[in-house]
């Protein structure tokens, strides 16, 4: 009988001491250190490449890349990129660095602030726990004109469509569109 009482004992003890764990504690909590996530370059991918003009627009060889872009793809785009809790950086071919203010939505899209008008521009977005994707656009408008020719040689991230580099009343000109997606792990 002794035993059967101190058996219950045991039972109940352990049946309070489990009752009163923390439900939260098999779960692997968000660490909270500044601990920097560092991202290397994997595969890119052309997403479009074409020469708009006159409101219409063909494809473009990859292998015309260069010819219309130079070297600034290979340097525009991030080799590493570290994220840190409000901070991005990217660093890029020659030991060049550009470093922006950034923030998360969603948990997996990050933002950069447009110091100029305080702005928040989407630069790229986690779409599993091992990748971080980012687009890039580079393009290369003529406009030829009756008193004026000029070229504007650009490139931006996350520019999704060329609509507003052309102007509605630029009949003269012509637009070579580049967009890529790079993926990071």
């Amino acid at each position: 009988m002794v035993k059967r009482l101190m058996a219950l004992q045991a039972v109940f003890i352990m049946a309070v001491a489990v009752s009163c764990k923390d439900k939260d504690e098999d779960t692997i909590p968000v660490p909270t250190n500044e601990d920097p996530v560092h991202l290397k370059f994997d595969t890119k991918n052309v997403v479009a490449f074409q020469v708009i003009s006159s409101g219409n627009s063909s494809d473009l060889n990859e292998s015309e890349l260069e010819t219309h872009f130079g070297n600034r793809v290979a340097l525009f785009i991030p080799t590493e990129i570290i994220i840190k809790k409000d901070s991005l950086i990217l660093l890029k071919e020659n030991d060049l660095q550009e470093g922006y203010q950034a923030k998360w939505e969603n948990d997996n899209q990050l933002y950069i602030l447009n110091e100029g008008d305080n702005s928040w521009t989407f630069i790229g977005e986690k779409t599993n726990t091992t990748s971080f994707h980012m687009k890039f656009a580079f393009y290369s408008k003529r406009v030829t004109g009756i008193s004026r020719n000029y070229v504007v040689l650009g490139n931006e991230y996350a520019l999704d469509n060329h609509d507003e580099l052309m102007a509605a009343d630029e009949t003269q000109s012509s637009l070579v569109w580049l967009k890529i997606e790079a993926v990071y792990h």
